[in-house]
């Protein structure tokens, strides 16, 4: 074998110059794939919530043109398609459905991340109408 030939004992190699034995080495590069996996999926994560976000201005922005209009709020939320949005989209996050409630001179958008969260933790997206700005909250 000449010296541009990787030796197939490169890893072992690797390991006994380190004083590691080959074991060692698998579990630190399996650690290491699965960070990047999880911070991949938080990029993934954080995109879909961004993409919700703006799905769901959109339809706040219809829901309130329906209110201008018609001194009301839209009820059911379909009412809006398509004069006032040509088409609801769905949110790309979470349950991927849009929850729509009215309440007095009031509304409420949000979708939830799961249906039941086993540790309490699950999320809820939401817009505040009061603010004008979306909010993750638990």
């Amino acid at each position: 074998m000449d010296a541009t030939t990787p030796s197939s004992d490169s890893a072992g190699s690797l390991c006994q110059s380190f004083r590691l034995p080959h074991w060692t080495l698998c579990l630190l590069a399996t650690i290491s794939l699965i960070f990047v996996v999880v911070a991949g999926l938080d990029v993934l994560e954080t995109k879909r919530i961004r993409d919700t976000k703006s799905r769901g201005s959109q339809v706040v922005s219809a829901i309130e043109r329906f209110r201008a209009d018609n001194g009301r709020y839209p009820e059911p939320l379909m009412e809006i398609a398509p004069k006032y949005i040509p088409v609801i989209l769905q949110p790309a996050w979470g349950l991927k459905q849009w929850r729509y409630a009215t309440k007095n001179d009031a509304f409420s958008l949000t979708v939830d991340e799961s249906a039941k969260s086993v540790d309490g933790d699950a999320h809820r997206l939401e817009f505040s109408a009061r603010d004008r700005i979306w909010h993750l909250a638990d």
